[in-house]
């Protein structure tokens, strides 16, 4: 029991530090799928205030209304679905 308080023996289970080209793969793809979903993240949220500004400023018409309220619904489509895609790469990369 004395053993296990002591740094050689607690550092020892960490490793070498020799982490593999697997794990820095993975690392790296995981890095790259979340810069991506990162990006369409805000990419999504940006259309979503620009089409609620041309919902604000369509004065009635219903051409821009009607543009305006599609781009809202593809906006949320889209930050939602990122957002599932950000939980499922975490769940994908964790597992590997």
């Amino acid at each position: 029991m004395k053993n296990l308080l002591k740094t050689d023996v607690v550092l020892g289970q960490i490793g070498s530090g020799d982490v593999g080209v697997s794990a820095d793969f993975t690392g790296w793809l995981e890095n790259v799928f979340v810069w991506i979903i990162g990006l369409a993240g805000v990419i999504a949220a940006a259309v979503l205030i620009f089409s609620a500004y041309l919902y604000i400023t369509a004065s009635g018409d219903e051409q821009k209304i009607q543009k305006a309220t599609k781009g809202i619904t593809y906006a949320i489509v889209g930050l939602i679905v990122a957002a599932i895609a950000f939980l499922v790469v975490n769940f994908v990369i964790s597992g590997i």
